[in-house]
């Protein structure tokens, strides 16, 4: 169809943005459209979300009890979970049972794992909250000590001045700054 995509490389496979200038296909054209941007079978295990009141759908490809691939379509950007969240669950195995947290865009054991945060270097996907605990926790005081133990700032460099002023925040005591992204 009529889309404009990038692809963006993240742990366990990649991401696709999508942004559309045309309606979806609708009826019986949908099914087969959604599985061939899934690149699943005909007969392939799906989980399926819609909400056509606000503009959401969200299908979730199932191969073995482990996601595959998943399509989040919404008529507005808001009510899209986190990227990050979503590459997350890329391969992890779902109970039959959990899987409509699939679609909800959250894992079963999202809950546990603590939000990564916006990404801070985007070589290794370190979010800045990730790089705040490790900094808290590890007693990190050094580029080269987040180096050692996240990988952050030794591939392109680009994320060096923000890392450093995470250090900074943690050394002054500031209360760190940055959202959490989270899902609805």
């Amino acid at each position: 169809g009529e889309f404009y995509w990038a692809r963006v490389p993240v742990a366990g496979g990649h991401a696709f943005d999508l942004a559309g200038w045309q309606a979806l296909p609708g009826g019986d054209a949908l099914a087969p459209w959604v599985l061939e941007l899934l690149g699943a079978a005909a007969m392939a295990e799906l989980v399926v979300f819609a909400d056509p009141g606000r503009g959401a759908f969200r299908y979730a490809h199932v191969v073995d009890g482990r996601l595959e691939a998943c399509l989040f379509l919404a008529a507005d950007g808001g009510v899209l979970p986190a990227r990050d969240r979503l590459a997350a669950m890329l391969g992890t195995g779902v109970e039959p049972a959990a899987r409509i947290t699939l679609v909800a865009g959250r894992a079963a054991a999202a809950s546990a794992r603590p939000d990564p945060g916006p990404t801070i270097c985007a070589c290794f996907a370190v979010g800045l909250g990730t790089l705040q605990r490790a900094i808290a926790e590890r007693r990190l005081t050094s580029l080269g000590e987040i180096g050692a133990a996240l990988r952050a700032g030794t591939n392109c460099g680009s994320c060096l001045p923000e890392l450093a002023a995470a250090l900074l925040r943690a050394r002054d005591g500031a209360p760190p700054t940055g959202a959490a992204i989270g899902t609805s």
